[in-house]
């Protein structure tokens, strides 16, 4: 077995793995939630917009649990199929992280499509639910301008995600490399 491409005992996938799957799709299926969720109301155009609560925050539940294991099958096929875990994936691209912001902030507001479409499909199942739609005025939303909204903050999140992450990376090579440099050459 090629232990570049596992853990020590062989395994492929470890707790660790699976927690970032977790950690990292349920983050995300909250924050597209309320993206999408905000994209609906400024959507609305009757005004002033009502919202029946429960069904939303039923639907957040469904939204949160259905991108959380289809993010986290997503994640596993991925790592199944390069042979790698998903953290040594991540590990292997920190170094080119700050080159990647343009691209990832497109590709987040193209990808905003799917979870706005999720959060839709979500809001119906809640109403099944609660027997009450999530928006009464339902009918009025313009989904166009909702949809754009959603793209739009999507992007200006992955914007701002990826500098951070950016950052993150930068601080901490420069760190590693103030920690190494204030070492004392030891002798073997």
């Amino acid at each position: 077995m090629d232990q570049t491409k596992h853990t020590a005992d062989g395994a492929l996938v470890t707790g660790e793995d699976v927690a970032r799957w977790l950690t990292f799709s349920g983050f995300w299926g909250f924050v597209f939630y309320v993206l999408s969720t905000v994209g609906m109301l400024i959507g609305q155009r009757k005004q002033p917009v009502r919202i029946h609560g429960k069904t939303v925050l039923v639907g957040m539940i469904v939204h949160v649990v259905s991108f959380t294991a289809l993010g986290s099958l997503l994640s596993a096929v991925v790592s199944f199929r390069s042979g790698k875990s998903t953290t040594r994936m991540a590990r292997e691209r920190i170094p080119t992280v700050e080159q990647r912001i343009g691209p990832q902030t497109l590709g987040g507001m193209v990808a905003g499509a799917v979870p706005f479409l999720m959060s839709a499909g979500s809001l119906q199942v809640a109403r099944k639910m609660t027997g009450k739609m999530a928006f009464p005025d339902a009918q009025t939303i313009d989904w166009v301008r909702g949809g754009s909204i959603m793209a739009l903050l999507t992007a200006v999140t992955a914007l701002a995600v990826s500098n951070i992450a950016a950052w993150v990376a930068r601080d901490s090579r420069v760190a590693t490399i103030a920690e190494s440099s204030s070492k004392p050459n030891e002798l073997l």
